[in-house]
């Protein structure tokens, strides 16, 4: 369970284990205003970090998460199976997408810390969908 994430394919999903990989995962997946973080768990002795450490680093995401002009682009997880599904391959069509994408997957678990719902307006919505269709085209 832990290390593990289902990647989504255009007809099903697929599951990817990382605690057995040659370099062990060692941060955590955090997840905040529709913003991802990349929060490391361990020191780079291998020692793991004290909660006074964890808890530093999570009141550091938690003000950062506010300093954004980014598209909350995490929305699109929420889409019909087969739209995520391809959208998902899109976006790994990106270097720094891909990255990320592969930051998020490899981490020990993942931790929300969103607050409750944001409200998106429906043209937001689309608008945010319209960008993203058009970035696929200019590829």
């Amino acid at each position: 369970m832990f290390s593990s994430c289902r990647i989504p394919g255009p007809k099903h999903d697929s599951v990817a284990h990382y605690g057995r990989s040659r370099r062990t995962p060692t941060h955590i997946t955090v997840v905040r205003n529709y913003q991802f973080f990349q929060l490391e768990v361990y020191n780079s002795d291998g020692s793991r970090m004290t909660e006074s450490q964890i808890h530093a680093q999570l009141l550091r995401i938690r003000s950062q998460s506010w300093k954004t002009d980014k598209e909350p682009m995490g929305i699109l997880t929420s889409e019909h199976r087969h739209t995520w599904g391809a959208a998902y391959n899109r976006l790994l069509r990106d270097k720094i997408n891909r990255e990320s994408v592969r930051a998020i997957e490899t981490g020990l678990f993942s931790l929300c810390l969103d607050s409750p719902v944001m409200r998106i307006s429906d043209e937001k919505y689309v608008w945010v969908f319209l960008i993203s269709v058009f970035h696929e085209l200019l590829l």
